[in-house]
């Protein structure tokens, strides 16, 4: 939390000037920023005056993004039965609770906070679609064996557990911030590991030569390894690490992403044209009925695009712990299972 009362500050400095922001602005945030990375980044020439302004940067971009996640929504029982978008999250009721009993971060979170009835924290989902043939309601004629597409949310993880929406957004900007260090060291370490393949090929290229010094194709081959091996050694040293920190951190929007995404799903899940006679207010309770019979309902998404190449979905929830049942419970609830 240190991390994040520094960072406070550093943003109200830096919204009061339109100024590059100075080393003292940055306080303790750029020597964290440069180890997430490498610590080596501190013996680049320029330091620190060339991360400053990268760094600030980003930051702001990931302060603007983090505060774009729409509210908190509740994540409970109650919710399941009234809220259009848990409905939607969440298999049933009872699934919200076992993803909250299986998430490490949330026990973590509980064991710290023995007194805490709730937590802010950011949910993240991977959606999921199947097509499949059922009933539906056109021109006030009801059609069956449609091809439909049913839409449903899996892998959900709770991360950045906090006490209030204002701190679990703190936590989503270092998160966003962690993602963009996580590029930057990426891009270094992929460029060290090119620069010892080809240390490598050179190797085995001049080996290749000595035993047949006449043939002009192996001689052209370590010509042109030698001319990529050195201009990959330049990339490497370290006199390039602030280019390529500012690569990343000063084109923050091309790595990392919050893509609002709506659906329109009836409470079978079921995807639904904006035109389409199910649009309307939802019956959530009604899920023994057809699909034709359903209200259709929209739900707001954001998708993020950083480093994970699977696409999550994410949303801040503020979750019921007083729901989850304590260990001796869920022990004895095991133990019933085992002797059934």
């Amino acid at each position: 939390m240190d991390w994040l009362a520094g960072v406070r500050k550093t943003l109200a400095r830096l919204h009061l000037s339109a100024d590059a922001p100075s080393a003292e602005d940055l306080g303790d945030l750029l020597p964290w920023a440069l180890d997430q990375v490498d610590p080596r980044l501190r013996l680049a020439s320029g330091y620190p005056k060339a991360y400053l302004a990268s760094l600030g940067k980003a930051l702001a971009y990931c302060h603007a993004l983090a505060d774009r996640v729409p509210e908190p929504v509740a994540v409970n029982r109650a919710a399941f039965a009234r809220d259009a978008v848990v409905h939607a999250l969440f298999g049933s009721a009872d699934s919200i609770i076992q993803s909250l009993v299986s998430s490490q971060a949330v026990r973590d979170w509980s064991r710290a906070h023995p007194e805490a009835t709730e937590a802010y924290a950011l949910l993240g989902v991977r959606l999921q679609t199947r097509n499949i043939m059922g009933m539906t309601l056109r021109n006030d004629t009801l059609q069956r064996e449609v091809s439909q597409q049913v839409v449903y949310f899996t892998d959900h993880t709770f991360s950045g557990l906090a006490d209030s929406e204002a701190a679990a957004r703190e936590l989503l900007l270092r998160r966003f911030m962690e993602s963009l260090l996580g590029r930057v060291q990426e891009r270094v370490q992929a460029l060290q590991d090119r620069r010892h393949e080809l240390e490598q090929a050179r190797d085995e290229a001049q080996a290749r030569l000595r035993q047949h010094p006449e043939d002009p194709q192996a001689r052209q081959a370590l010509e042109r390894i030698l001319v990529e091996l050195g201009d990959s050694i330049a990339r490497a040293e370290l006199a390039a690490y602030p280019a390529h920190f500012a690569a990343v951190m000063d084109q923050a929007e091309t790595y990392l992403q919050l893509q609002p995404r709506s659906l329109l799903v009836d409470a079978l899940g079921v995807c639904q044209e904006a035109d389409s006679p199910q649009a309307g207010a939802p019956d959530l309770g009604a899920s023994h009925l057809g699909a034709s019979q359903l209200g259709a309902y929209p739900i707001q998404l954001h998708e993020m695009q950083g480093r994970d190449r699977r696409k999550w979905h994410v949303a801040l929830v503020r979750c019921d712990l007083a729901e989850v049942p304590s260990y001796p419970d869920r022990l004895q609830q095991a133990g019933r299972w085992l002797a059934i």
